[in-house]
């Protein structure tokens, strides 16, 4: 079998991919590194390791993803050594550490998710995959506000978000992000006009059905956090309809919580508890450690308000669960970081 066949093999791969089809790309990437190996094919066998990386991650099997990148990683080592070049597209090393950067942030290894992303900002000439690797290390810090409420936290993602912004000339897909990121940010800080201004910002930019239920959804977060029960009720009940139209496993579990986070305040207790259930079954399925987390920290509050019971399960579970993230344990100086990398960014990512 030659190149070209091996390529055609590639495409149909890719063209599962784009499909949701993934455990039919997972088949189809294990056949290819297979004939690859037979024919001492290396660009091969690593392309099929990455999609099979890629596409577990799309269902949510976080461990067997990581598993994949770092077979690549080590088979490019030992190949490399030996043979010296691979005939890669610029940047597949980038992609490969971002996939193993959302791989940690999901497992909760926030600090090897900062370390990897960091690397890739040092060192990447991509600039979409910069540019994505600072959405996501903004989207680690703010998880570290989540799990400890130190607005420390908050200062290198609003320098590094509104850099972009300023500076960058952003598809509107990235824009989207964060603006998206920005209005949970000031969520935070309690700036519930300034969060609402930053998603308005995302709902001119003709969004789809999975960005509108998203949208949706932080903004009855906001209304439920400013007190405004009654809107963020008929908010969650539009984000029903986009969420009906799309299959986000995660959106729909925060939507859940979300409901719950409304249900408890309007002291309807049984039914709060059983939303939450269901949000975390879906975090469960979606093997996401810190939404589990934020889930748990409800419940076990909510259990404590229907049985004065401060010392639950759910709350044993949420601390066990707590103990289980690696924390950042730098928070990074922006204006430096940006000094050495915006000349790598400057240009539009359409120009690169």
């Amino acid at each position: 079998m030659n190149q070209v066949q091996l390529e055609q093999i590639y495409e149909n791969i890719l063209s599962e991919i784009e499909k949701h089809n993934y455990h039919i790309a997972i088949e189809e990437a294990a056949g290819m590194i297979a004939i690859a190996r037979l024919v001492d094919d290396i660009k091969y066998q690593l392309l099929g390791k990455y999609l099979m990386g890629v596409s577990y991650y799309h269902l949510y099997d976080y461990q067997k993803s990581m598993e994949k990148y770092m077979e690549l990683n080590n088979l490019f080592l030992e190949f490399s050594q030996e043979n010296g070049e691979i005939d890669l597209k610029a940047g597949f090393f980038d992609q490969v550490r971002y996939g193993m950067a959302l791989n940690m942030y999901h497992q909760g290894d926030l600090e090897g998710g900062r370390i990897v992303l960091t690397h890739i900002l040092e060192h990447s000439e991509k600039v979409d995959i910069i540019l994505n690797s600072m959405i996501l290390l903004g989207v680690i810090y703010l998880m570290m506000y989540e799990l400890n409420r130190n607005l420390k936290y908050l200062v290198p993602v609003l320098e590094m978000y509104l850099s972009l912004l300023e500076e960058v000339p952003l598809p509107e897909s990235k824009k989207a992000m964060i603006y998206n990121n920005l209005a949970i940010l000031f969520i935070y800080r309690g700036q519930y006009e300034k969060a609402q201004e930053m998603l308005n910002n995302s709902f001119v930019l003709e969004p789809g059905p999975a960005e509108l239920a998203s949208l949706f959804n932080e903004t009855a977060r906001i209304n439920l956090e400013r007190k405004n029960f009654k809107k963020g009720r008929k908010i969650l009940e539009k984000a029903d309809e986009y969420l009906n139209k799309t299959v986000n496993l995660l959106e729909e579990g925060y939507h859940y919580f979300l409901w719950g986070i409304l249900y408890k305040e309007e002291e309807k207790y049984v039914k709060a508890l059983q939303t939450f259930e269901k949000s975390l079954f879906l975090a469960k399925k979606c093997n996401n450690l810190m939404e589990q987390i934020r889930v748990y920290r409800e419940l076990a509050d909510l259990y404590e308000k229907m049985t004065s019971d401060s010392d639950s399960e759910y709350l044993i579970e949420y601390k066990l669960l707590k103990e289980k993230v690696n924390p950042v344990k730098e928070v990074i100086k922006w204006q430096e970081v940006w000094n050495a990398i915006k000349d790598r960014v400057i240009l539009a990512p359409t120009q690169k």
